[in-house]
């Protein structure tokens, strides 16, 4: 086949590539020319915009917005924030950045800790039981087991320290060790086994100067206002040897406990703790708001416990006074609201158990009964209950109002008790 037999390929395909190529340019063409109008105006918008919101006016760069004020409602309090601010706020404390945190910081923690908790040593006393015997030479020799003690009131007579009752005996002598030394007879002036708790007490005429002016009485803190997570501080002996400490946080919220004639609250920690441990605990404000107990906690327990000192104080002020506990005899718990309203009670504590030979049983008080009132004073709750039951003497008779739900005719009915004292 010859070349012209091609010819008519050739002059078919060339036209089609220059057409092509054309009809692109063409539509680059428009497509910038589009932009260009579309950017420009877009621009004068702009400047319209900025101009008109007054943005570029110093007289109007404060400009007041209009703020959404929630209707209030009676008994809540209403507060009124930017959502965007709210957002941040949530997601900045939910996050902890501890990137800059270094070895050397937590170090420094420890030892501020640590001071923190030497500087309230001085309220801290060891209190020794001192027992008399002979030695296999027949010399009498005096041994003694030791705990702490926290000196917390000091009056024109004596200085006043409470310690733990587990510690104490009938019939035992015991003295108490000064921190620079210095020793001293201790007059037990009352205790509470329910409890724990014991209170003795030293002459000030028989110590020196220097312990008088060294010794630190430590201030009470208010152990309702603790709560999960708080920071804590143990003095004392927490870690089994005096004028140890330790150091944690709560566990959880104050747990309820319902013992013989009250209730106390009770803390668990996250420090660790020893058979031999005591003590008490101070918040970060160096306030005491408990003693370390191991009684309402488990054999297997492997952390420190404690009962919030603000239900103790009526207790702490009895022993003071070398008064044995006032008894009734009865383990009563709160009641809830809805039980209250199915049963038609405004205010009352519910009986769960009864001791035997107890005043209470002497009165025939049962299960399930409903103290009302004690004398002329209503009973609300555990704890008021147990600081009307104090402000009587023990051998009192007072007239208990009860109701008994559980009977066919549930309507108040007066029984008479007499007081009497808890056996040391």
């Amino acid at each position: 086949m010859t070349e012209d037999n091609y010819k008519f390929l050739e002059e078919k395909i060339m036209p089609q590539r220059k057409r092509v190529i054309k009809e692109r340019i063409v539509k680059f063409v428009k497509l910038a020319l589009s932009g260009a109008v579309f950017g420009g105006a877009a621009v004068i918008t702009g400047i319209l915009i900025y101009n008109g919101s007054g943005l570029n006016n110093p007289e109007n760069k404060v400009q007041e917005e209009a703020t959404f004020v929630p209707a209030q409602t009676p008994g809540v309090d209403t507060v009124s924030e930017n959502k965007d601010e709210n957002v941040n706020k949530s997601k900045k404390s939910a996050s902890l950045n501890l990137k800059d945190i270094t070895i050397a910081d937590y170090a420094n923690l420890r030892e501020k800790v640590a001071e923190f908790a030497e500087s309230y040593n001085d309220t801290i006393v060891t209190v020794a039981k001192v027992t008399e015997g002979v030695d296999c030479f027949e010399n009498p020799v005096e041994s003694s087991d030791s705990f702490s003690g926290l000196v917390f009131r000091v009056d024109n007579r004596s200085i006043y320290i409470l310690t733990e009752y587990d510690g104490l005996e009938k019939n035992s002598a015991y003295d108490i060790y000064f921190r620079n030394g210095e020793v001293t007879r201790a007059n037990v002036l009352g205790v509470d086994k329910i409890t724990g708790l014991a209170v003795i007490s030293a002459k000030l005429d028989e110590l020196s100067q220097e312990v008088l002016e060294s010794a630190r009485k430590a201030v009470f803190g208010d152990s309702t206002q603790l709560k999960a997570g708080d920071f804590v501080t143990a003095i004392g002996n927490p870690a089994g040897s005096m004028y140890s400490m330790s150091y944690g946080a709560l566990l959880t919220n104050p747990i309820t406990k319902y013992i013989t004639d009250r209730r106390v609250s009770v803390f668990h920690t996250d420090m660790p703790c020893v058979s031999n441990g005591g003590g008490v605990v101070m918040n970060y404000e160096g306030k005491i708001v408990g003693f370390i107990t191991k009684r309402f906690d488990n054999e297997e327990s492997n952390i420190t416990s404690f009962i919030g000192i603000s239900e103790l104080e009526n207790l702490i002020s009895l022993l003071i006074s070398n008064r044995n506990m006032l008894y009734m005899g009865v383990v009563a718990t709160d009641m809830s609201e809805e039980y209250m309203l199915e049963n038609n009670l405004a205010n009352g504590i519910y009986v769960m158990s009864v001791e035997q030979g107890s005043p209470a049983e002497k009165a025939n008080l049962v299960t399930g009964d409903i103290i009302v009132s004690v004398g002329d004073e209503s009973v609300e709750n555990v704890f008021g209950f147990s600081n009307i039951i104090s402000s009587y003497n023990s051998g009192d008779k007072v007239a208990i109002t009860i109701r008994r739900p559980y009977a066919k005719n549930n309507v108040e009915r007066i029984v008479n008790i007499v007081i009497g004292e808890a056996v040391r």
